[in-house]
Parts: structure tokens; C-alpha cells; sequence
């Protein structure tokens, strides 16, 4: 919700409302979940002896449940903007808003809604089609338009890529400002569930289907965020008297509610009734990976892939398995099996409207002032940028996207256990790679239709591997190289006990390289390294993962050991350590919060589902009383952090979290 205090984005226009009308020319290049909502401004200066000025930003997570609520929110952002004089490219300028407009995609109906507030004045809607035509306003549009903008919101929010590359002249709300809106998206899911598959899916899913959609990814993320199980379970429970394939969701609720003896029964009955469904399967195996039932588990991932042979998840699953068992050759096979959809997008927020820097107009919060990090200096930030390394900066695994970033996360996997020695070895045993093939193949062609090269054309058994996982190979051969390189010059200054320092942004790089290669521990210190001299979002964010890491580890000794019941001293101190070390671990996981809160707020964001996650797991060990302390005592009243930080904690009031009431 938009205060008085906190500023907002704009770009300025060469004649008012004319965004309106660009967008309303692209609607029928609209695809998927559609662009992010948008504000038109009309604003004019006391007097009325200057023209008027259009400007507009994006919105996500506004609500649009009503053409009432946009107006109340258009309105409330008019005051904010003629209530006091207002930071306007370097001066201060009393500006009054005389029109406010709002336009929102319904990817279902694939029509914009608009909502125009003249101000003081009426309220009008239209709703306009691709064709440019107006169509009839119905309920069934207003649900479709919320239920897109809520899945836009939630889709986008905690995506890394989308962080990097931000549409900066944009606000991110909280699409969950009150408990009714959460409820009103449960019903959206229900009324909407079998248009599901039309939006699109998350692009290592070659088909959507109606379990794998946008729209079944938003409800799993509602239900996690704010705790509505039981609502959410209503609904599926309902919806399974119509179609089967719904129990998949209902296990992965119960599981998400941490049930698991419910999950189980749900899943043995689901698998029951149709023992070829291939995400009951996935599920099965990935609990049973869990339990440490690895036979089994490789069981279900087995007839999960022979049920949709054309998934990527399947496969992928199926390799892990594959290597929790040890197999490192099958685990290769079947990564090397993988279908690929290297070529489908990930969905991302856009710009429609093409926006000069010199007309983004992006001014400073002054609500917050953790100076640190929401004056961060972005000039000497790319002058650090100027000064690396290339090699550095360029590794090809950062680029990597869907599922070859997934298949390069196996692969690490793989070499994270046997080392590049004796992966190599795995693969000079097991596969061809094509350039060999091509050479030989001239006077030596017996390839078997499944893919395998006999053994009297000199191959022996051997695998043609696909280009994209040699490609792989290539790039892991980079990052172990950088890794590696890095650890030897550290040992080296060690040893001559020198300083090894480093630029933040190499650190920030260094660590993500080290992060890909499942070296957590020499991630962490990089990126606390590169901490030390500056802010850096990037690495803040990756530490906070490792943070959260390191404390579900604790947990989990922490139940091991009281599931054992001993209370023999050497227990008693061991349970005390574990306290301690997560008392710490809250605390550095409450710091980051804050500052990537700041940044979030420092950039008009104030909703990131990942950190509403990482601070409920805080709130449910300490207790929100406790938190809420430490916040305000940790920062002067002065910096704003405490009233930044509250949207959080009613967040979690509103909807009941666990230690929300302690």
C-alpha cells in the first residue's frame, strides 16, 4: 500500500496517454500471462499555465479486484502526488493529477481491462479485445484479470533473471494485502482451473496440462505464502470429482503442510487408481529420495519417465536418482537422454513501451535511508564492471537458462562426488562425442535406432552424446578452471601471508562460481568478502541461501537428536550448540533481510515471496515478538527500517503464521 512518503516511478511522455494507446496496439502480441499492469498519469501544474504532463509506470500485485478497488488506488496515488511537492528530474514541483488510468491483461479472456478516474469525477470501465474492439464487461473477466495479475506477480517475483533485469520504472505490491484477496485467488483457481493449460507452463515443461501451469504454480505459491491449506484442499477435493490428476496437487499441499502421513495415503490412493500418472510418480520418488529408500525411489522415477517419455523433469529425476545410488554411468545415460527445450522462454515481465533514460524519472525513497545499501553507487559499481576480468565476468554457465541450467546443475552434481578426473574417465567410457563419431563414422556406420554405436565399428558400447551436453562438459571445464585457479592464488597468499584481495564484483563472481559447483562453504566466503567494502544485491541474496541452508541443516540435528532422547550431558551440550549456532544464524539471516528488504523498497518493490519465506522460517523459531524487537532495537527509529519491515510482520498477523502469536 502506498504511502504518502514513498515515492514512485515514472516515465514521461510526449503526449499524454499515448501509452494507452501503444498498448492497446499490441494487445494481440500479447503471450502467456500478458505485460505487467499499467498506470497512465495526466498531471498539470497549479495555475494551468503549463501544458499538461503524461507519465506512466507498471504495476504488479495491485488490486484489481474490482473496478472500485483500482479506482481507490488510483486515487490514493493522485493524493500522494498533490499532497506535497514532489522530486521531479532534479527540482521540486507541486504537481495535481487531473486523470489516472489503469489497463490490465486477462490472459484467460486474452482481453485489457481499463479503468479511467477523472479526478475529482467519475469512474469509468471499458474492455478491449486485440481487434481494438470493446466486448462486454462480465464477472467472468473481472476473476480472469485478477487471477492474471496475481500469477504475474507471483510468477516473477522471486526470479533472479527478473531481478537482474528489471523493468525499473515499476512497483511491486503485495497481491495479498488482506486475507479476502487470498481467498478470492482460491476461488479464481477453482472457477479457472480447466483454462489452466492455456496460459502456459514453466518452460522445462514441454506441455502444459492441468497440473503443470502458470496457474496451478501460483495457487502452490499462494497456499505456501499464507498458509490457507485447508481452503486450498476444499477446492482440490472438489475439483477431484471431476478429474483424477487433481490428487497430485492435493499431496503436494498436504506435503507443503507438512502432513506426510495424510500425503502418503493421498499418493498410495492416487497411484491406485491411476498407476501411470507421471507427476504422482515424480512426487512418490522424490519423497521416497527423502527417506533415503533409493530402490524404490528409482522404481517410481522409472515409470514416471516411461509414462511421458517427452518430460524433462521425469529424466531429471531419474538421474538423480541414478547418482544418489552411485551409478554414475546411468546417471550420465539418462542425463544425456534429457528432452531439451532449450529454445522455450521463460516467462518475464516486459516493457510495451520503449522508455530514453532521459525521460525515467526514478527517484530516491525517503522513507528509508540504510544508507549502505539504498545510496549503493552504481558509477563505481561499472567502473568495477570495466576493470575485471572478462573471462571472469563472461563464464558461460552463468548464462545458462531452463532446462540446461537445470541439466548443469546435475551435471555439477555428478562432479561435485567424482571430481573432473574421473568424470572424464565416466566419459570417455560411456560416450562418443560427435566430432569423434563424424571422423570414424565415414568407413565405420552401424548405429542401433536407440542411439548406441556397436561394438564392431570400434566404439564398443558406447553413447553418441548430444551436442548440448558436451557443450556442458566444455562449461563446467571453465568453471572448475576459474574455481580452481582461485583456490591455488588463495593458498598461495596464505602461505606468504599476504592479503588476497579482490574487487566486491570479482568476489560477487567468485562465489557464484563456487556456488554452481556446490562449493557452499567458499561461496559463503566470497561473498561475505565482497560484503565487507560494499552492498552488493547479488551476493546478499546467494548468502542468504546459504544462511537458510546452514540452519535447516541445524534443525534437522536438532531433531535427530531428540528423536534419540538421550539426556546424557555430551547430548544435553550438543542440543545447547545447535541452539546457539541457530540463534546466530537467525540473527545473520535477519540482517540480510533487512538489507535486501531495503533494496527491494530502494527499487519501489515491496513484495518478494522469497523473503516472506526466509524471514517466516526466523519468525516460526523466535517468535514474531522477539523479531520485531530485535528490528527495533537493531535500527534507529530514523532509518525508517521498523515501519519497512511491519508490512512483513502483518503480513504474517493477517494470515496466522507460525509464531506470528508469540
Amino acid at each position: 500500500m502506498i504511502t504518502s512518503q514513498r515515492s514512485i516511478p515514472e516515465v514521461k511522455e510526449d503526449t499524454p496517454g499515448s501509452c494507452l494507446d501503444e498498448r492497446a496496439a499490441k494487445i494481440r502480441t500479447f503471450q502467456e500471462l500478458g505485460p505487467p499492469d499499467l498506470v497512465s498519469l495526466t498531471k498539470v501544474l497549479p495555475g494551468g499555465k503549463t501544458p499538461e504532463l503524461g507519465t506512466f509506470l507498471y504495476y504488479t500485485g495491485l488490486d484489481n479486484s474490482s473496478s472500485s478497488a483500482v479506482a481507490a488506488h488510483l486515487n490514493q496515488i493522485a493524493n500522494t502526488i498533490s499532497q506535497e511537492p514532489q522530486a521531479w528530474f532534479g527540482k521540486y514541483k507541486h504537481f495535481k493529477v487531473t486523470k489516472a488510468i489503469y489497463a490490465s491483461y486477462d490472459a484467460f479472456s486474452q482481453v485489457d481491462v481499463v479503468v479511467t478516474c477523472h479526478l475529482p469525477g467519475a469512474v469509468s470501465t471499458y474492455v478491449i479485445d486485440g481487434r481494438g474492439e470493446h466486448v462486454q464487461e462480465t464477472d467472468r473477466i473481472w476473476l480472469g484479470v485478477f487471477a492474471s495479475s496475481v500469477m504475474r506477480s507471483l510468477v516473477t517475483t522471486d526470479d533472479e533473471e527478473e531481478q537482474v533485469n528489471a523493468i525499473v520504472e515499476s512497483r511491486a505490491l503485495d497481491p495479498f494485502s488482506s486475507p479476502d484477496l487470498a481467498k478470492l485467488f482460491l476461488h479464481a483457481f477453482e472457477e479457472l482451473f480447466y483454462e489452466g493449460p492455456n496460459i502456459g507452463c514453466a518452460p522445462e515443461v514441454q506441455t502444459a496440462s492441468l497440473v503443470q501451469n502458470y496457474l496451478v504454480d501460483a495457487l502452490l505459491k499462494t497456499v505456501e505464502l499464507t498458509g490457507l491449506y485447508d481452503e486450498a484442499l476444499e477446492i482440490l477435493e472438489r475439483l477431484r470429482t471431476k478429474e483424477e490428476s487433481v490428487v497430485a496437487l492435493i499431496v503436494k499441499v498436504l506435503l507443503l503442510k507438512d502432513e506426510e502421513v495424510k500425503a502418503v495415503k493421498a499418493l498410495y490412493d492416487g497411484i491406485q487408481k491411476t498407476p501411470r500418472d507421471p507427476e504422482l510418480l515424480l512426487i512418490e520418488s522424490q519423497f521416497l529420495i527423502k527417506k533415503g529408500k533409493l530402490t524404490l525411489a528409482l522404481k517410481s522415477a522409472i515409470d514416471a519417465v516411461n509414462s511421458a517419455p517427452s518430460e524433462f523433469n521425469y529424466w531429471a529425476n531419474l538421474s538423480k536418482v541414478y547418482l544418489e545410488l552411485g551409478d554414475i554411468e546411468q546417471s550420465l545415460f539418462t542425463l544425456n537422454s534429457c528432452p531439451m527445450a532449450a529454445f522455450k522462454e521463460k516467462y518475464h515481465l516486459k516493457r510495451l513501451l520503449l522508455a530514453p533514460a532521459d525521460k525515467v524519472h526514478l527517484p530516491l525513497p525517503n522513507d528509508v535511508t540504510l544508507e549502505d545499501v539504498v545510496a549503493l553507487d552504481t558509477n563505481m559499481v561499472a567502473q568495477e564492471h570495466r576493470s575485471i576480468d572478462q573471462a571472469l565476468a563472461n563464464l558461460p554457465a552463468a548464462k545458462l537458462k531452463t532446462t540446461l541450467a537445470k541439466a548443469y546443475n546435475i551435471l555439477t552434481e555428478i562432479v561435485h562426488r567424482t571430481g573432473w578426473e574421473a568424470l572424464l574417465k565416466y566419459r570417455a567410457r560411456i560416450f562418443v562425442m560427435e566430432e569423434e563419431y563424424r571422423s570414424k563414422s565415414t568407413s565405420q556406420t552401424n548405429i542401433a535406432e536407440n542411439g548406441n554405436v556397436n561394438a564392431d565399428d570400434g566404439f564398443k558400447q558406447k553413447r553418441l552424446c548430444e551436442r548440448w551436453l558436451d557443450n556442458l562438459f566444455m562449461i563446467l571445464y571453465d568453471d572448475l578452471k576459474t574455481y580452481t585457479m582461485w583456490q591455488a592464488e588463495l593458498i598461495h597468499f596464505q602461505a606468504q601471508r599476504t592479503v588476497y584481495e579482490k574487487l566486491p564484483i570479482e568476489w560477487e563472481y567468485l562465489g557464484m562460481c563456487a556456488f554452481r559447483l556446490h562449493h557452499y562453504k567458499e561461496a559463503s566466503v566470497a561473498f561475505q568478502n565482497a560484503l565487507e567494502t560494499r552492498f552488493a544485491p547479488v551476493c546478499t541474496r546467494n548468502l542468504l541461501k546459504y544462511y537458510l541452508l546452514e540452519a535447516q541443516g541445524l534443525q534437522k540435528q536438532a531433531l535427530h537428536s531428540g528423536a534419540n532422547g538421550s539426556a546424557d550431558q555430551a547430548s544435553v551440550e550438543s542440543a545447547h550448540q545447535i541452539e546457539r549456532k541457530l540463534d546466530n544464524l537467525d540473527n545473520l539471516i535477519l540482517e540480510l533481510i533487512v538489507k535486501l528488504t531495503a533494496w527491494n523498497h530502494r527499487w519501489y518493490s515491496e513484495f518478494a515471496p522469497y523473503l516472506v519465506k526466509a524471514l517466516g522460517t526466523v519468525v516460526e523459531r523466535e517468535g514474531l515478538v522477539k523479531v520485531e524487537n530485535e528490528i527495533s532495537a537493531g535500527y534507529a527509529e530514523e532509518t525508517g527500517v521498523a515501519a519497512m519491515m511491519n508490512d512483513y510482520f502483518q503480513f504474517f498477523k493477517l494470515f496466522n503464521r507460525p509464531g506470528a502469536d508469540s
